[in-house]
């Protein structure tokens, strides 16, 4: 019996953390590096993702 597979296969050797987050960046379309940011630097980050979901609400709202 053939075995379908869907999605990625490919697998690729990391050498280093940069080369991991760009995997998981292709992949997840998304990575989290642990301290880079400061708390400060945090709360800004939080506060304008936040306010960028409240406006892709309202456009989305105005489209329906």
């Amino acid at each position: 019996m053939k075995e379908i597979f869907y999605g990625q296969l490919k697998q690729v050797e990391c050498n280093s953390d940069i080369d991991l987050y760009v995997e998981e960046i292709k992949i997840d379309r998304f990575t989290i590096i642990e301290n880079v940011l400061t708390e400060e630097d945090n709360v800004i980050c939080s506060y304008q993702s936040k306010q960028l979901f409240k406006t892709k609400d309202r456009i989305n709202w105005f489209y329906l």
